[in-house]
């Protein structure tokens, strides 16, 4: 007999795999495309067993994504790279945009120190380009509280980090994970989905 995980316990397995990815600086839909990624490869595991033809329509009723998604990811297979920009947790593009973006660079083309408030060259631009519907203000908060800036004696915001590539094998290890434990975030969902 097949049991149905309720959302409770499916919110309690899922909730130290968010902790995890909230340190490692990953957004929600990393997670999400990890969790079709591991319904994609756990569908196919229990429909086509032996291997030979996949039928993607059989696999798309039996996941719930449409047919154009199950031919992407098999297609994708399980790629490990970089999240792609629309993936990553606010701060992170925000942080990659002050980095990158020679609008918001020095002479020097380092991270600029940036006023708050200002048409052009400051924080709450910055925010608006690279960080979607959420205020300058909610923005600084959270990078003051992962010291990812300090406030300059002229009051203004400084970065501190150092440009790079976050792969998500990186974040995880970093944000604690072992050796022994999955390496990629579809191999967590899916650990996730099939423990009881």
């Amino acid at each position: 007999m097949n049991r149905v995980m309720s959302s409770r316990q499916l919110l309690k397995r899922l909730l130290p795999i968010a902790r995890r990815m909230l340190g490692a600086g990953s957004g929600v839909g990393t997670l999400i495309e990890a969790a079709k990624i591991a319904y994609v490869q756990a569908a196919t595991e229990k429909l086509f067993p032996l291997g030979g033809r996949i039928n993607i329509s059989r696999l798309s009723v039996a996941t719930g994504l449409t047919r154009k998604q199950i031919s992407a990811h098999l297609r994708a297979g399980e790629a490990q790279r970089c999240p792609s920009l629309r993936n990553e947790q606010r701060t992170a593009r925000v942080i990659r945009g002050w980095q990158n973006d020679r609008r918001f660079r020095n002479g020097s083309g380092n991270p600029a120190d940036l006023p708050m408030r200002g048409r052009r060259r400051s924080f709450e631009l910055l925010v608006k380009i690279y960080g979607g519907d959420v205020t300058p203000v909610s923005v600084r908060r959270e990078l003051e509280r992962i010291k990812a800036v300090r406030v300059n004696r002229s009051g203004e915001l400084r970065l501190r980090l150092r440009p790079s590539c976050q792969t998500l094998t990186i974040a995880s290890r970093d944000a604690g994970m072992s050796r022994s434990e999955p390496h990629t975030l579809a191999e967590i969902v899916r650990d996730v989905a099939l423990a009881d």
